[in-house]
């Protein structure tokens, strides 16, 4: 007869295995192996076609790059030819020393004659002031020096922000913005200002994202002599996606859902079936092998939870112990497999005395343990008393005679309102009971004595 060896589930201890059940680990594995793995795939595989889309339009704007820069120095050329040619106009050279407000005049009228967009003059030391116009760009650098050899500078321009914006997208067939230090000169229609008020150098490249469409979008400085760099961002619309272009997104995603089903498909079973084997080999675990009964094991699991169940809910518990008589002289004289035989039938005896909410057990050996919830003591003593009589009554015959034996069991009982509802304890009084069976002359159940009172409210 041993002693109560009751096995929990210790919090901070295999908690999931104690916590989780063997098929949602399964199902778990099955989204780590298969699922965790696609998803990974398909996020690398959009962050390449990501990257792939950006190269591809960073190729596109290098291709129409130089159009552009070769548009700019036209005009720059331009505003050179038209500074030159004003530097050699004589009437020109002797105004530049009349007062301000007349020279004002001369210069617009001048700008005016000779359709320039702008057209400024700085005495040598000045520094570039913003020049006169409508937002022009390529301002030209020229030095004249008047008759009384005072030396000036002109800025002159041919273009306008806006005309050279125009002229740049259609040779680039892209959109252009055009700006000059921090001031938005001219901006497409499909882009948005910010892509050229940016803080620092340009970068090489830089994602621009408005309402119609995301763009990639090239910055450029272009310096000259007069005045602050201008920056140029000649942009183009990402393409579509090798994964969701061109109607590849829905044969992609049927492809992912067929591979998810059949991936179902074969998984599926595989789980049901070692579902199924888990289930036996659980069962296997917890049921003795040769009776078909509880193990000890299983016992022993079953009424530290029983004892709990029954003190929360205050009911009864109660439980038997028994032991068959002179066991050991029947494996003398006939055999262990007749002694197999015997505990075979002994222990469906004791299975036709249960209840469906009974737990009987081989505990060890040729002894028994019946786990009986809900049942009194007194209660729990009839019980044991009436599987000893039909345990008594039972023949069972011996293989190869026709000789019967017949066997009987020693019984201890134990339970509530005479024990407390403590597993190692009602197990040991169990076994008391057994031991005072046996000293008295075997074949009878004995009720432990009491320990304690703890009666069961209702």
């Amino acid at each position: 007869m041993g002693r109560a060896q009751v096995k929990v589930c210790a919090r901070g201890k295999d908690t999931l295995s104690c916590f989780m059940s063997f098929r949602r680990r399964l199902l778990l594995s099955f989204f780590l192996i298969l699922i965790v793995p696609i998803i990974a795939l398909a996020v690398v595989g959009v962050a390449l076609t990501q990257e792939s889309r950006g190269a591809k339009t960073d190729a596109r704007i290098s291709g129409a790059l130089p159009a552009v820069v070769d548009e700019y120095r036209a005009a720059l050329a331009q505003g050179d030819a038209a500074g030159a040619e004003v530097a050699r106009d004589p009437a020109f050279l002797a105004a530049l020393g009349a007062p301000a407000s007349q020279r004002d005049r001369l210069l617009r009228r001048t700008a005016n004659e000779r359709d320039l967009e702008s057209i400024d003059v700085l005495q040598a030391g000045e520094s570039v002031a913003a020049v006169s116009g409508d937002r022009p760009v390529a301002v030209a650098q020229t030095n004249v020096r008047a008759p009384d050899g005072t030396a000036y500078t002109l800025l002159v321009s041919t273009t306008t922000a806006d005309e050279f914006r125009a002229a740049a997208e259609r040779v680039a067939g892209l959109p252009v913005a055009v700006g000059s230090g921090d001031d938005i000169l001219a901006v497409g229609q499909e882009l948005d200002p910010g892509v050229i008020a940016l803080d620092g150098p340009p970068p090489q490249s830089v994602d621009v994202a408005n309402d119609s469409a995301d763009f990639r979008a090239r910055v450029i400085e272009l310096r000259n002599q007069a005045g602050p760099p201008v920056r140029i961002a000649l942009a183009a619309p990402l393409g579509e996606s090798v994964l969701t272009g061109n109607g590849n997104g829905l044969l992609i995603a049927v492809a992912f859902a067929s591979f998810l089903l059949l991936a179902a498909a074969a998984v599926i079973p595989l789980m049901r079936g070692l579902d199924q084997e888990h289930i036996s080999v659980k069962a296997q675990a917890s049921t003795d092998g040769l009776t078909g009964l509880a193990n000890h094991r299983r016992f022993q699991e079953t009424i530290a939870q029983e004892a709990g169940r029954s003190e929360r809910y205050r009911h009864d518990l109660s439980m038997l112990m028994m032991d068959l008589d002179n066991f050991k002289s029947i494996n003398d004289t006939h055999g262990h497999p007749q002694g197999d035989e015997v505990l075979r039938r002994v222990s469906e005896v004791v299975r036709a005395e249960c209840r469906n909410i009974d737990i009987a057990a081989r505990y060890g050996g040729e002894e028994f343990a019946i786990l009986l919830p809900a049942t009194p003591i007194a209660r729990a003593a009839e019980v044991g008393e009436r599987i000893r009589r039909r345990l008594a009554e039972t023949a069972i015959s011996v293989e190869g005679t026709d000789e019967a034996l017949r066997v009987t069991a020693s019984i201890g009982v134990a339970g509530t309102p005479d024990h407390p509802l403590v597993a190692g304890q009602m197990i040991e009084a169990a076994d008391r009971g057994l031991y005072e069976a046996k000293g008295a002359g075997k074949d009878r159940v004995v009720r432990a004595e009491a320990v304690t009172q703890a009666p069961i409210r209702a």
